[in-house]
């Protein structure tokens, strides 16, 4: 696994350095959508056949997203080369993940036990760009298990301010 994400990083940055800004987010809906293609077992197990030519491979995707930069075109070609189409899942996150960075945005998982309120909110996006450096893209999961509070994952860490997570970590010390 550890080998196919940085596998699948290196082809992501190779095409975001290889791409216009204009160009970038068009990419990404691209990505998405040929991604979207291997998220189907029956055309995943077609597409990834060693009986079906690579060209017809690259020809279906082609066609299946109509309109398209020749970047893009190239890219998907290499992949299908390189036997690297069922990497296009991992790719697309990458990518994902390098245009925000890019862009100064970071993404942070939310985990809390209720919603939070907007000055809640306000406290930890400010919080999260005094330790990223980045504007955070929230996406915040209400998880009643929590009994309250929350638990932020972003970039490698996770802070768990949650009162289950308190409640574990008392167990564990009287053990």
């Amino acid at each position: 696994m550890k080998r196919s994400l940085t596998v699948a990083y290196k082809y992501a940055k190779a095409l975001f350095l290889m791409t216009d800004e204009s160009e970038r987010d068009r990419i990404l809906e691209l990505l998405k959508a040929s991604s979207e293609m291997f998220s189907d077992k029956k055309a995943r197990e077609f597409l990834q056949d060693p009986t079906f030519p690579r060209s017809e491979a690259v020809k279906l995707i082609l066609e299946f997203l109509g309109d398209f930069p020749e970047i893009f075109k190239n890219f998907v070609v290499v992949l299908a080369e390189k036997k690297r189409l069922l990497y296009l899942p991992t790719i697309t996150n990458a990518y994902e993940q390098i245009l925000d960075e890019s862009r100064s945005k970071i993404k942070v998982l939310v985990e809390t036990a209720v919603e939070l309120s907007n000055e809640e909110l306000k406290l930890l996006e400010d919080f999260i760009e005094r330790e990223s450096g980045m504007r955070p893209l929230f996406q915040i999961q209400i998880k009643p298990e929590l009994i309250a509070g929350m638990v932020v994952h972003f970039q490698d860490r996770v802070l768990d301010l949650s009162a289950s997570g308190r409640l574990k970590r008392l167990e564990y010390g009287l053990k």
